[in-house]
């Protein structure tokens, strides 16, 4: 369950705090990356006050960058000390590169979903029925293959694309899948789209990116 703190504020109105669960994010942007040790020294006061403590270990910090620039990109020195810079971070399941790559997110995704096409040989050679096959196909692999769609497929590569649908003809040769409706993953990711694009049409996708980091994502946990 997302939310976004209603007692826990940012110091800067443009920096942004998100919570999932025991995890808070805070999003800077690059314009305001003078305040990542204030909000960080903020957010350590907030946790102390309610019997938290800040784990320095398992935080870090993501600066964002524009991918494929021509231009020399100004990437500012890590921010707040005791804090490890790191080109990933996964958040929800999803992980997030540095320069918005999916492939190791895509990686992961397709290891996982090699994995459960190898259970499914063994189901079939114990006797599962085929339709029994596809259902535990379309809860699994598929379900793993199309999480987060709407925020990975916009970002993924046409070779990082190709790999996904050959994946899915794979998985239909070999009867675990039949959908003439949504035939291949782009149709399916554009299907997930439609709900979320009623929801947020508020969003903007021409955010202007400029020659320095575009944001940075500050990643800490605390703990009783």
């Amino acid at each position: 369950m997302r939310w976004v703190s209603l007692f826990l504020q940012p110091l800067s109105s443009s920096n942004v705090i998100v919570k999932y669960a025991d995890d808070t994010y805070v999003i800077i942007p690059a314009s305001n990356h003078s305040t990542c040790n204030s909000e960080i020294q903020h957010f350590e006061g907030w946790a102390y006050k309610h019997n938290l403590k800040l784990i320095y270990k398992k935080s870090c910090e993501v600066p964002f960058v524009r991918p494929r620039c021509n231009r020399h990109t100004d990437v500012p020195p890590p921010a707040v000390k005791g804090i490890d810079r790191v080109q990933h971070i996964t958040a929800l399941g999803v992980t997030l590169s540095h320069n918005f790559s999916m492939t190791k997110h895509i990686d992961t995704a397709m290891a996982g979903c090699a994995r459960t096409l190898y259970g499914l040989r063994t189901l079939r050679a114990h006797g599962m029925p085929q339709a029994c096959l596809q259902i535990v196909f379309r809860s699994t692999a598929l379900a793993k293959l199309l999480y987060a769609s709407p925020t990975c497929w916009g970002f993924a590569n046409a070779s990082e694309r190709n790999r996904l649908e050959a994946f899915l003809r794979r998985a239909g040769k070999s009867g675990y899948y039949t959908d003439d409706s949504f035939p291949t993953v782009a149709a399916l990711c554009e299907q997930a789209d439609g709900p979320l694009y009623q929801v947020h049409t508020h969003l903007s996708s021409s955010t202007t990116l400029t020659t320095r980091a575009q944001y940075t994502i500050l990643h800490t946990s605390a703990t009783a």
